[in-house]
């Protein structure tokens, strides 16, 4: 009886290290690990205007927090960079629709809004958003690849892009020129936003991401339908930690 139980205290002594080790490994694989990968915080709403200057709502910031502006103009005409900001891309039909996209890199001090003159006529919609995102480089440029796209006559749309970089999130931006109640599948990607104004002729402001801890493309492509022909123009862009 007696060797029986110092077997049974023996044995935890023991093998401690490798049960603390067996733990770790087990824990790891129900741990977030992407960590290091940005993340989408939250926007600051949609503003809008039928003149030709619209004043977008900043969120709340921190500093180095990455701030995408996406806005949108139904005549087709072009935004001014405001002071501090980088133009990333732009797309257009020529015709109706142009979507203009920009990046800042926050200073934690932003407050109220900021305006994006455009070459707007009096009674079209100009509108435009701004999404906030943490965890990306400090110094530098954090766009990584991007892809645009403008689609007329649509009822949905999907993309998805190479990343060049490890730990980047892949961000979708789409604007739909109607109000539309716009519904995103595909596995693993995730809706940050989804918001529509009814100002003008209506449009609706999406943004969707999907996590790539190794560089890479997603495994699966989303989609986002809507359910009336609609144009829409919409960028892809690989946000960085590295």
């Amino acid at each position: 009886m007696k060797r029986i139980l110092t077997i049974l205290f023996l044995v935890p002594i023991f093998c401690s290290g490798q049960i603390s080790v067996a733990r770790k490994l087990l824990l790891s694989q129900y741990t977030n690990t992407s960590s290091t990968i940005p993340q989408f915080i939250d926007d600051g709403g949609i503003g809008t205007s039928t003149g030709s200057l619209v004043f977008v709502p900043y969120p709340e910031t921190n500093a180095n927090d990455i701030l995408i502006a996406v806005l949108m103009d139904e005549d087709d005409d072009t935004f001014v960079t405001p002071s501090t900001w980088n133009s990333i891309d732009s797309v257009s039909t020529n015709t109706s629709l142009s979507v203009h996209f920009f990046w800042k890199r926050a200073t934690g001090s932003e407050t109220g809004s900021v305006g994006f003159p455009s070459a707007s006529t009096s009674g079209s919609l100009c509108a435009g958003i701004i999404y906030r995102f943490s965890g990306c480089i400090t110094t530098g440029n954090p766009i990584g690849e991007i892809s645009n796209a403008i689609v007329t006559n649509s009822l949905g749309v999907g993309e998805r892009i190479t990343t060049s970089n490890n730990n980047s999130l892949e961000v979708g931006l789409y604007v739909v020129e109607d109000n539309v109640n716009a519904t995103l599948s595909g596995s693993n990607w995730t809706e940050f936003s989804n918001k529509t104004t009814t100002v003008g002729n209506d449009a609706a402001f999406v943004s969707i991401g999907y996590e790539l801890p190794v560089a890479g493309i997603p495994l699966s492509l989303p989609s986002l339908t809507w359910s009336t022909y609609e144009y829409c123009g919409f960028l892809t862009i690989e946000l960085r930690s590295e």
